[in-house]
């Protein structure tokens, strides 16, 4: 029963990672891993969007900080800023 138990709160951390949790995965990206991210549509994508937003915000703070141009990887070059444009959407709703 203990075991079952522990497998479960592992799999909710990784189904419904805390924020601290999601923060670090995200910091831990190297730049191109984060950019592929930054210009993902499927990311998230059959989560709610309360759950998608906070995500999304990390992803753009921590392109920010790092001041990464994602358009210097040739195959992201002309992708379009669909987190940044979803998070000004979804800010205009709450």
């Amino acid at each position: 029963i203990v075991l079952g138990f522990v497998g479960c709160a592992g799999l909710d951390e990784l189904v419904n990672p805390s924020t601290e949790i999601r923060t670090a995965r995200i910091q831990g990206y190297n730049d191109y891993k984060l950019c592929q991210l930054y210009f993902d549509t499927f990311t998230g994508s059959g989560r709610s969007d309360e759950f998608r937003y906070p995500g999304y915000v990390e992803i753009i703070k921590e392109v920010e900080v790092r001041e990464i141009n994602c358009r210097k990887f040739p195959e992201l070059s002309k992708k379009k800023d669909f987190i940044r444009e979803w998070v000004k959407e979804y800010e205009k709703q709450i």
